[in-house]
């Protein structure tokens, strides 16, 4: 009984600007004391019943939403704006804008302490091209996608080469950090991946294109990044100090085992994808890295080596 009076008042309060308490004690049929404990009902329940003393005054409903305002505890506050200090920093994140107007919609009207520490965020190797420049093909690959629209790009390949592609969007997704779509390329009839900050223009068509039924994205991509990118090579690497520890912090392929060999030395053994980008990553550890198979994997990190070595003794 009481919820409901309490919410009988709630939705009065909605529809006049302010209510005596004999006011609403007269619509709900009860007591004047009644109207005092119901107000104190709602208001836990997250409504900002606001009340006024004296002539001319009443209940008002504080704030156009009748939906209850949700209490934030300090903590979830400032997990918020943690979340914002760390989204804001990273080049990645492209609806910063709606993200900060969103939020401030939620703490608008809720104390927030201005002396919160917010975490410094230090983005080592930035992408050159600035922000709005990816949200840009970002939001225009999007727009596609949902209208079914080809797309135009000049395209920068990692052979250093621009050409020129026409493409049916699949799939928006971050990978290491960086942003790329899963699009159906007609250049070469065939499905492949696409990094927006390699796309030098971009111009949405009125072609219209279809997915086709037999497209299965699992086919491309997974947790560990694109499938077609090339095998997967299991390779064994023994990696020294004072890399032996940090190597143990993340995951770097399928399968992964972390052997502890001593205090200087660690073994790390997972199935990991394209041969180049193993050999770049085995390079990275300098003098501290020792491949112990497979063979595959060795011979070509000594080719590397000496391709090195022969262009900077000239």
């Amino acid at each position: 009984m009481k919820i409901a009076q309490a919410i009988k008042m709630m939705n009065y309060l909605a529809s006049v600007k302010k209510a005596s308490r004999e006011e609403l004690a007269n619509l709900l049929e009860t007591n004047v004391r009644n109207i005092t404990e119901y107000r104190k009902e709602l208001i836990n329940a997250g409504y900002d019943i606001g009340y006024l003393r004296g002539i001319g005054g009443g209940y008002f409903l504080d704030g156009d939403n009748i939906l209850p305002n949700p209490r934030l505890k300090e903590s979830e506050k400032k997990a918020l704006l943690e979340a914002s200090s760390y989204l804001n920093a990273r080049y990645d994140f492209l609806n910063k804008n709606e993200f900060n107007v969103a939020l401030g919609k939620v703490l608008n009207s809720s104390y927030v302490n201005k002396d919160i520490d917010s975490p410094m965020i230090i983005d080592r190797f930035p992408l050159v091209m600035k922000d709005d420049e990816i949200k840009y093909r970002y939001d225009m690959i999007s727009k596609a996608l949902f209208n079914k629209n080809k797309i135009r790009i000049s395209y920068l390949s990692t052979k250093n080469r621009i050409s020129e592609h026409i493409f049916h969007p699949y799939k928006i997704y971050m990978y290491n950090l960086a942003w790329y779509v899963l699009a159906f390329n007609e250049t070469i009839n065939d499905v492949g991946y696409f990094k927006l900050n390699r796309i030098k223009e971009i111009e949405l068509l009125n072609e219209k294109y279809y997915i086709s039924k037999t497209f299965n994205e699992a086919d491309y991509l997974d947790q560990y990044g694109m499938k077609n990118n090339g095998e997967y090579i299991p390779v064994s690497i023994e990696v020294s100090s004072p890399y032996a520890a940090l190597v143990k912090e993340r995951i770097y392929g399928k399968n992964q085992q972390i052997i502890s060999v001593d205090a200087n030395t660690t073994i790390l053994k997972c199935e990991m994808q394209n041969l180049a980008s193993i050999v770049s990553f085995i390079l990275g550890f300098g003098s501290k890295a020792k491949v112990l198979e497979p063979q595959e994997v060795k011979d070509a990190v000594k080719k590397e080596l000496e391709i090195m070595l022969s262009i900077n003794e000239e």
